[in-house]
Formats: structure tokens, C-alpha cells, sequence
């Protein structure tokens, strides 16, 4: 059965959190298959989160509350759990003061809206970026739940600044990033141009991450459908693209969110046709059951930093050099895959 089947979500506590502790959002696992360190949240509203939306359709706003005194009624709602709570712990019981979920807590909306969150903090980003533009009053807490989001990597790899962790999820390949799946991808390129470099393993796997990536770029984005791999699509296209014309990661926010579910969907109904395209095109009989390669892994994907970061910062301009020769490539994939096992 395809891990991706409606039934088979599961919540789960963060990486790291041994004890339940009722102040940590619940997770909902998109995968739960892959390594912790791979999993992504569902983007899909809860049954909960579309019922309280459907109701709460004037989006009053809280007024006249400041960002110190929110945080200091945050910490007074972990006391029933702790008298000194962490960052994570406090953040999580502050609450949106606009909106359909005017009222619920960071928390809560972790727990049941990440589609919304990524539309949110995308569209945030993306206008805190023009130092030109009037303030809204709302903006701090933006400020906070994007805080609170990026230490939640299962929630913060779907946002636009994180789009090079984001997680391809399909077929083999499923718990591999989009930044992943572009190395492989070009280094089939390289290697076909050097039938000197790389090994018979290395060279199958690039023939089969360049076959699971040409499929989306061959079809029409709107035969595409979900957004995540919509994503993936235009991912791809801007790599493809000489480093001078390629565009900020936040400049695609407004294009990639969504206000809701709506087409942020689960990729379930792809599965199955794309693992049995992955065989055909890598030579192998069709229906064949065939388990991921040990070692397979060219990188394990980046670790939240520990010291907060801005991401309002406009990025750095990509530095206009041509991509790396396939021996420089390959060494710079196998040094990775060496790391992985050493640690």
C-alpha cells in the first residue's frame, strides 16, 4: 500500500521531544515511512480547521494587545505545564489576532493548517522584503509565528525561503529534497558527457532521478496536479536558468501559497503511476517491487541554525559561474554521501 494512502497519516511528536508534552504541537506526518529528518507536514486543512473557518467569517481583529504583553500572557498559559517555559513552548501559545483563525493559537495552527501558514508566511516575507511599505499592526505576529514555524523543519521546509529542502516525495525518491533531485538530475548531464566519471551505481541512480525529474518538465504545468509539485516543476526550470536571470526564492511566494487547502493536496493519486514510470524508464520490469539502495543518499538536508537567522534580507545575488564539471560534481556528491555514513 502506498504510504501516501489517506489512512495511513500519522502524528507525531517533533524529532528530539522524548516525553509528551502537551505545550508541543501534534504533527501531521505526510510520510511517515521516510527518516525523521525527511518528513514533511500534510499542507491539507483539518477537518476541525475548515469547520472553524466556515464559521468565523467576519475576521475581527484583536486590538490594543502590544508583542510583550501577548508573550507575557503566552507564558502564563504554560503554567498549568511549567512555571519557566522554553522559546518553543511559549511561542506555541500565542495566538493569530486576524483572519479565519483569529483567536487559536500558534500551536493549534501548526497542528492544523500548514497549507495556510505557508501562504501566510510567503506573502509576510515577501512584503517585509520592501522597506518602502507602511507596517500593519499584525506584523509582529507574523514575525513570531515565523519564529515559531522554523523550529518545526517538518513545517518550515514547505516555506519558499526553504525551497531548496523541500521534499520531492515520490517514488524512490520520496525522501530526497528538491536541491537533491537537481544534483542528481544534472549530474546524469555531466556524466553523459564523461563516460569515464562515476560508477555503474552512481550512473543508474542519475539515469533515474533525470527520468523521475523529466516527466514533470515534459508535461503542461497545468496537467500538474498539486502545488508542491507545480513547485517542484518551476524549481527545476529557475536551476536550469543562467544564474544572472534566476529569480529570489520569496519571488515565487505569492505564486506557490495558497489560502487553504485548496490545492495543496497530497500527492497520493500520483504514486503509483510515477514509481511504475521510474521502472520503465530505469529498465526494470514493470510491477517489480524494488526497496531503496543503501547509501543512496548524496546529502542529509540542512539543520535549523542556532542562532536565529532573518530571512527578510533580500538574498544574495547567485555568483555567475557555470555549473561544476562532472568529476568535481561526482567528488563533491560521494564527500556528502562519505559524511552521511561517518555520522
Amino acid at each position: 500500500m502506498s504510504p501516501y494512502h489517506h489512512g495511513d497519516y500519522k502524528r507525531l511528536f517533533p524529532t528530539g521531544v522524548l516525553d509528551m508534552d502537551p505545550l508541543f504541537p501534534t504533527l501531521c506526518i505526510l510520510d511517515t515511512s521516510v527518516p525523521q529528518n525527511r518528513q514533511q507536514c500534510l499542507l491539507k486543512a483539518s477537518k476541525e480547521a475548515k469547520a472553524l473557518a466556515s464559521r468565523n467569517t467576519c475576521y475581527n481583529r484583536k486590538t490594543g494587545q502590544d508583542k510583550k504583553t501577548a508573550c507575557e500572557e503566552a507564558k502564563k498559559r504554560c503554567q498549568p505545564i511549567t512555571l519557566t517555559p522554553s522559546e518553543v513552548q511559549y511561542l506555541g501559545q500565542l495566538q493569530i489576532t486576524f483572519g479565519k483563525y483569529n483567536g487559536q493559537s500558534f500551536k493549534w495552527l501548526v497542528e492544523n493548517d500548514v497549507g495556510y501558514i505557508k501562504y501566510l508566511l510567503d506573502m509576510h516575507i515577501k512584503e517585509r522584503r520592501h522597506h518602502e511599505r507602511k507596517a500593519s499592526p499584525d506584523e509582529w505576529v507574523k514575525d513570531l509565528l515565523l519564529r515559531y514555524v522554523q523550529l518545526f523543519p517538518q513545517v518550515s521546509c514547505h516555506l519558499e525561503i526553504n525551497v531548496d529542502r523541500a521534499i520531492y516525495g515520490q517514488g524512490r525518491f520520496r525522501s530526497f529534497t528538491f536541491q537533491e533531485m537537481w544534483q542528481w538530475y544534472s549530474l546524469h548531464k555531466s556524466l553523459q558527457d564523461d563516460p569515464q566519471a562515476g560508477t555503474d551505481h552512481e550512473r543508474k541512480m542519475a539515469k533515474e532521478a533525470h527520468c523521475s525529474v523529466q516527466q514533470w518538465l515534459v508535461m503542461k504545468v497545468e496537467d500538474i496536479t498539486t502545488k508542491s509539485l507545480k513547485r517542484f516543476r518551476q524549481y527545476i526550470l529557475d536551476k536550469e536558468k543562467p544564474p544572472q536571470d534566476r529569480d529570489p526564492p520569496a519571488a515565487a511566494a505569492s505564486s506557490s501559497g495558497s489560502k487553504g487547502d485548496g490545492g495543496w493536496a497530497d500527492d497520493a493519486l500520483l504514486v503509483e503511476a510515477l514509481t511504475s514510470f521510474e521502472r520503465q524508464a530505469a529498465g526494470e520490469a514493470v510491477g517489480r517491487k524494488k526497496s531503496p539502495e543503501k547509501g543512496s543518499h548524496p546529502d542529509l538536508p540542512q539543520k535549523p541554525s542556532t542562532g536565529y537567522i532573518s530571512p527578510y534580507a533580500a538574498p544574495a545575488a547567485a555568483p555567475a559561474s557555470a555549473p561544476p564539471a562532472a568529476p568535481q560534481l561526482l567528488h563533491q556528491l560521494l564527500q556528502q554521501f562519505l559524511d552521511q555514513l561517518l555520522h
